[in-house]
């Protein structure tokens, strides 16, 4: 807990199968932009490795700074975040697990978008308010483990979440749900629409 600073490309080409980490990108206290990004410790894109490209704020377009992270890595550990970044995983498509989102948290718009080899959602803790398109594309995706009830937000959440076969119950503060659901192919069961929306 003592670190307050990552580099850029700190762990650049190292094969890693899992890293514990006590944040996301370059520091705790780093904005939303390129430098706040699981990418950054690993640096510029190479040939062999996943691009995730840096998100910029609400899907305004895409920054040109091209990360490479590891085909290898499959499991990330936060120990020490207060918070996670939008788009701080986005498009890690080898990535299967992250524990739990650290306490704080409050946006998690696209934190997880494209990630294909996600296959449990993580903990999410309550204070979480938008939850837009976190998890949309991501086709391995099976469980979902809890929705806070803190949610307001969940435009595009499961988007095209093809083997989700249900979700918990939904937030009862929430308010906007436009395409939750939509090309969530194996969802049987409709979850209930709670009356806020």
């Amino acid at each position: 807990d003592s670190v307050t600073r990552i580099g850029s490309g700190a762990f650049g080409g190292m094969p890693l199968n899992s890293i514990t980490m006590p944040f996301i990108g370059q520091s705790r206290t780093i904005s939303r932009n390129s430098y706040s990004v699981l990418g950054w410790i690993f640096g510029f894109k190479s040939i062999d490795a996943v691009c995730q490209y840096f998100l910029n704020s609400y899907g305004s377009g895409m920054d040109y700074t091209h990360y490479g992270i590891p085909y290898t890595l499959k499991t990330v550990t936060l120990t020490d975040e207060t918070d996670v970044n939008a788009g701080a995983f986005y498009n890690c498509s080898s990535l299967k697990s992250v524990d739990k989102i650290p306490n704080g948290a409050i946006d998690l718009y696209c934190a997880f978008s494209y990630c294909t080899s996600l296959e449990t959602t993580p903990y999410l803790p309550d204070g979480v308010d938008l939850l837009s398109f976190t998890f949309m594309e991501c086709t391995s995706l099976k469980t979902v483990v809890n929705l806070p009830d803190s949610v307001t937000a969940m435009a595009g959440t499961f988007s095209n979440c093809t083997n989700i076969t249900r979700v918990p119950a939904l937030p009862s503060k929430l308010e906007n749900m436009n395409w939750t659901f939509m090309g969530c192919w194996s969802l049987v069961t409709a979850p209930t629409i709670p009356a806020t929306v």
